[in-house]
């Protein structure tokens, strides 16, 4: 199973929790015939834990401030991974800024997520790390 994370700049757990909700969450997961994928809130004191300080300094600075809420999502290869990206697409597309760290170092604006989504039919959170990541280079030339 692979995780990325999505990091809020604006919106509160509560919101993207409301907003995950009308997405279809039951529980702690997201279902859709027999694709899932999980959804966590993910603290603060888990972010310290899993990300060094220069990180969470590029993850601030591609969101233009704090970090206000952010939330692990998982999924199996297959259906359940091209569901997250969907459900991070709503997500993040409704709630800006917000930016996507995949589990390679990369940084996702929401653009790139819909771009990822209108030009690969399977499209998905694997196939991220398999495509230019416009955001990354961004945030590495300033």
């Amino acid at each position: 199973m692979d995780a990325v994370v999505i990091f809020f700049g604006k919106a509160r757990a509560n919101e993207i929790h409301a907003t995950a909700l009308t997405l279809g969450l039951k529980g702690c997961a997201f279902v859709d015939k027999d694709w899932h994928c999980f959804f966590h809130e993910y603290s603060p004191k888990e972010q310290e834990s899993e990300f060094d300080e220069s990180e969470l300094a590029q993850i601030r600075e591609a969101i233009g401030g704090a970090i206000v809420s952010a939330f692990l999502v998982e999924s199996g290869h297959g259906m359940g991974a091209k569901l997250a990206l969907h459900v991070i697409d709503r997500l993040m597309s409704e709630h800006q800024p917000a930016v996507l760290y995949d589990v390679h170092g990369g940084l996702w604006s929401p653009v790139e997520i819909v771009a990822n989504l209108e030009t690969d039919s399977l499209a998905d959170i694997y196939s991220l790390r398999r495509v230019p990541n416009i955001s990354l280079e961004r945030t590495r030339e300033r």
